[in-house]
């Protein structure tokens, strides 16, 4: 089984300030049917420029 994970941000540039958002797409491939990835975890480490903005993240992400 093989795990892919995309990111990607609407727009290649932003201002100081401004709000990055970004998409993390995890797919499955070569894998069989009924294959299932358990505790999975993906780390993403954001640059030293940026800041997380917790409610923001929190607002976004699915429950669970």
């Amino acid at each position: 089984m093989e795990v892919l994970l995309t990111k990607s941000t609407p727009q290649t540039q932003y201002l100081p300030g401004d709000s990055v958002p970004w998409t993390l797409a995890p797919q499955v491939s070569a894998g069989g049917p009924g294959q299932t990835v358990r505790q999975l975890t993906v780390t993403d480490t954001l640059p030293a420029s940026l800041e997380l903005d917790v409610p923001c993240t929190r607002r976004r992400c699915p429950r669970g």
